[in-house]
C-alpha cells in the first residue's frame, strides 16, 4: 500500500441554471477570451451563451436535424458544428457575421466530433458512417478519408499538443492513435481496447495522458506515448457522458444525475454533486475548476462559478507492481496497519 497526500480546492457552487434547449445538451465549447459559450442540443439547434451575464446571445436553429457536438476555433472567430443533417454535416459558423460561411459535406452520416489544427485550416472529423476525414478549410476541400479498421461510431477527436497525432475512440470500446502526415491524412499507429463503450474523450497535452469515460461509468487514463492503461476508477453508476481536465482536476458529466471532481493522477473522485434532476451530458471546466459549463438530458445548461478552499485529502493506493488495484479512503489506513 501506498499512502497519498493529496490537496484538493474543495469546490463550494455558486451556479446559474438555465432553460433554453428543449432537450439534450449533447455538447458544448467555451472561448475565454471572448467570453462565449456555446452549447449543442440535440432537438433545437445551437445556443450561444455569455458567460459574464449568463445570457443568450444568439443562435442558429437546426430545421432539418440536430447538432450533435461543437468546436469553438482557436481565434475564437469561427465555430464549427456538427450534426445529423444529410447534406451537410458540418457548418463552419462565423461569429462576428453570425453566417454560415461554409458546409461540408462528404460524410454519409452524422458528426459526433470534431477538432482543428492550431492555424485553424485544417479541420479534422469523426461520424457516424465510421470514418475520420480531414478537410482543408481554405480551399474547403477534402483531403483524407480514413476507414480501415473502424467499425463504430467516431464519438471524440483530440490532436496532440505537436499535432503529429490524433487519437480517436469509438463506440467499439477502441481507441485508436493516428499518425498526422505532413500533408494531413492519417495512419495508423496503435489501438487500444477498453472495458466498456467510449463515450467522451479529454487529453491532457502537457503529459499526454488520454482520459477516457466509459459507459459503465468508469473512467480510465492511457498514455498517449505507449498506448498502455495507467489506471481507472469507477467515478459513476453509468455512463461517464463528458471528460475535462483542468489543471490538476478532472471533471466528468455522469448518466447518474451527477458531476464528479477527481484527481487527474489517480482518479480517486473528491468530490460528488447530486443535486441534478436528470443525467448530466456535457462538461467544460477552467482554471482548476473555478469555471464550470455543463449541460443535461432536460436542456438545461449550468454556468457555474466556484470559490476555492484548501483542504487536505489522504487515500491509499493499493498496487501490484505497476498495476493499480484500488484506492481506498484514508479512514481505511488504521485498518490496514493492523492487518
Amino acid at each position: 500500500y501506498i499512502i497519498i497526500f493529496s490537496i484538493m480546492q474543495e469546490l463550494k457552487w455558486r451556479e446559474k441554471k438555465l432553460k433554453e434547449h428543449k432537450s439534450y445538451c449533447k455538447s458544448l465549447d467555451v472561448c475565454l477570451k471572448s467570453g462565449v459559450a456555446i452549447s449543442a442540443g440535440l432537438a433545437d439547434g445551437a445556443i450561444w451563451w455569455n458567460l459574464y451575464t449568463k445570457s443568450v446571445t444568439g443562435n442558429l436553429n437546426a430545421e432539418q436535424g440536430s447538432f450533435t457536438c461543437v468546436k469553438i476555433f482557436p481565434s475564437s472567430s469561427r465555430v464549427a458544428l456538427g450534426s445529423t443533417f444529410g447534406e451537410n454535416p458540418i457548418e463552419i459558423f462565423d461569429l462576428e457575421s453570425k453566417k454560415i460561411v461554409k458546409q461540408l459535406e462528404d460524410h454519409e452520416s452524422g458528426v459526433y466530433a470534431l477538432d482543428v489544427t492550431k492555424d485553424e485550416t485544417i479541420l479534422f472529423s469523426g461520424s457516424s458512417d465510421k470514418t475520420i476525414r480531414s478537410w482543408n478549410l481554405d480551399e474547403q476541400k477534402l483531403l483524407c478519408t480514413y476507414q480501415e479498421g473502424i467499425d463504430a461510431t467516431v464519438t471524440s477527436l483530440m490532436l496532440d499538443s505537436h499535432q503529429k497525432h490524433l487519437f480517436a475512440t469509438t463506440l467499439n470500446k477502441k481507441l485508436y492513435k493516428f499518425e498526422v502526415e505532413n500533408d494531413f491524412t492519417l495512419t495508423k499507429n496503435s489501438t487500444f481496447e477498453t472495458e466498456s463503450k467510449n463515450l467522451c474523450m479529454d487529453l491532457d497535452k502537457d503529459t499526454n495522458i488520454v482520459y477516457l469515460g466509459l459507459f459503465c461509468g468508469t473512467v480510465m487514463s492511457v498514455n498517449g506515448a505507449n498506448m498502455e492503461i495507467v489506471t481507472s476508477f469507477e467515478v459513476h453508476q453509468i455512463r461517464c457522458n463528458s471528460i475535462s481536465i483542468s489543471g490538476r482536476y478532472g471533471f466528468s458529466a455522469g448518466g447518474d444525475r451527477t458531476v464528479a471532481v477527481f484527481d487527474k493522477n489517480s482518479l480517486f473522485p473528491l468530490k460528488k454533486f447530486d443535486t441534478f434532476s436528470s443525467g448530466m451530458m456535457s462538461i467544460k471546466a477552467f482554471s482548476h475548476g473555478s469555471l464550470i459549463i455543463t449541460g443535461d438530458r432536460e436542456g438545461h445548461v449550468y454556468i457555474i462559478n466556484s470559490r476555492v478552499d484548501p483542504k487536505n485529502l489522504l487515500f491509499i493506493r493499493k498496487t501490484k507492481g505497476q498495476q493499480v488495484v484500488e484506492n481506498l479512503p484514508f479512514s481505511l489506513f488504521k485498518e490496514l496497519t493492523m492487518m
